[in-house]
């Protein structure tokens, strides 16, 4: 939840922490999985200003 909301206010590449450490946290495979896959997803500069996962 803390990485999605970091994401969410532009500090997308700070997300990264805390997408991994959640993946560290969960049970399943399936959610580590995934949670690894949203921290491993390159990083891109938005037109806005902001940071975006590609």
């Amino acid at each position: 939840m803390r990485a999605h909301l970091v994401q969410m206010t532009g500090g997308t590449a700070g997300a990264t922490a805390p997408y991994r450490e959640a993946a560290g946290l969960t049970g399943t495979q399936a959610e580590r999985r995934c949670l690894l896959g949203e921290a491993d997803r390159p990083v891109v500069s938005g037109g806005d200003g902001r940071d975006h996962r590609a």
